[in-house]
């Protein structure tokens, strides 16, 4: 049985569109909700250094992600 963290807020823009989730750690993936899903996405991660790369299925391509520090509005 895997392991869940606690997570946090999630604040994402793409393509233009931006929404707020919530994501985790669960069994060694990182699991975002939003407001397209009923349930989690959930994904392996790589990172090098700043390199952050996904993928949710191993037949699919990974694709970039980027995490930055949230600052007050």
């Amino acid at each position: 049985m895997g392991s869940v963290w606690a997570g946090g807020v999630l604040l994402s823009s793409e393509m233009g569109r931006k929404w707020t989730g919530t994501w985790k750690i669960q069994n060694n993936k990182l699991c975002m909700s939003s407001p397209n899903l009923e349930g989690l996405n959930c994904n392996d991660v790589w990172m090098s250094g700043s390199n952050i790369r996904l993928r949710e299925n191993p037949d699919q391509e990974t694709y970039d992600a980027k995490v930055e520090k949230h600052g007050a509005n």
